[in-house]
């Protein structure tokens, strides 16, 4: 009986490994996708700050040759 409850008690520790270890895994690969989502938004606003600079320049520029 005592065995029995010891290999009970040792497959739900390994259960709890696989689980663990899961989830994890879906952690890691949930942040990994946010770094890449989070480069792609840094370039694309960096894109957007340099379009208007350029935007505010030519209007700047047209107000002082009229």
């Amino acid at each position: 009986m005592e065995t029995q409850y010891i290999n009970k008690f040792i497959n739900r520790i390994q259960e709890l490994k696989d689980v663990t270890r899961y989830s994890y895994e879906s952690i890691s690969n949930s942040i990994d996708n946010l770094a890449s989502t989070q480069e792609t938004t840094n370039i694309l606003l960096i894109v957007l700050i340099v379009i208007s600079a350029i935007n505010t320049y030519l209007s700047w520029r047209r107000r002082k040759k009229d």
